[in-house]
């Protein structure tokens, strides 16, 4: 962080260690920032608030990291969830690989690579359909383009995720009728806020009602 003559506020420490809790968790997680949390612009991650998550009626180790893309997750699938040995992972992944001009196929490839290494270690994946974006406010608040091809691409990856075992209907849930995601569920038009959090996981408990997943 900076002050008004652009002066670091703070001072610089080296990194240090720490130990992270390992061990069987039923439910959890997996995905980038929508994920991770955060959300109406400003909020970090370690606001409860803005990871969907906190509005699960259990409890849930969040994998997510912020920044990833489809490919990222695949690389750290190993190292970051299989030490937590969920029984169940929610896999919500390719926002930022869609946005970035990564192609559908290439995601679908990355996301087919998940689902494998789950069922190779005897975790059912649930996968979420990703959310539309809004790219003039991407723009506006971040500085950063958006591919023109995304919802193309990106419904290339929803109707692959939509024939999937176990998949829970996002998307449709957030878009207006462009396809767009409303400044009413994310004010930076990437990260859904309180509201668009609240929607995901009404998706997640009603798929868990029907499918009577214990």
């Amino acid at each position: 962080a900076l002050d008004g003559d652009d002066g670091a506020i703070g001072t610089y420490s080296d990194a240090i260690s720490f130990n992270v809790k390992t061990g069987s968790y039923k439910w959890a997680v997996f995905g980038d920032s929508i994920t991770h949390g955060g959300g109406a612009i400003s909020n970090p991650p370690s606001d409860e608030r803005f990871e969907y998550v906190s509005y699960l009626p259990f409890a849930v180790k969040n994998l997510g990291k912020s920044g990833d893309t489809a490919e990222m997750m695949v690389e750290r699938f190993d190292s970051e969830v299989l030490p937590f040995k969920p029984k169940y992972l929610f896999v919500l992944g390719g926002s930022n690989s869609i946005r970035g001009g990564i192609s559908g196929e290439s995601v679908i490839e990355s996301l087919q690579t998940i689902k494998e290494k789950c069922e190779k270690n005897h975790i059912t994946p649930i996968f979420l359909t990703i959310p539309p974006v809004n790219p003039e406010r991407i723009q506006r608040v971040f500085d950063q383009p958006t591919a023109e091809n995304w919802q193309v691409e990106l419904e290339k990856v929803n109707n692959y995720i939509r024939n999937q075992p176990n998949a829970i209907e996002i998307y449709s849930l957030l878009a207006d009728e462009n396809g767009i995601l409303p400044v009413e569920y994310a004010e930076d038009g990437l990260h859904p806020d309180i509201s668009g959090k609240k929607i995901m996981a009404g998706s997640i408990n009603a798929f868990l009602k029907n499918r009577r997943i214990k």
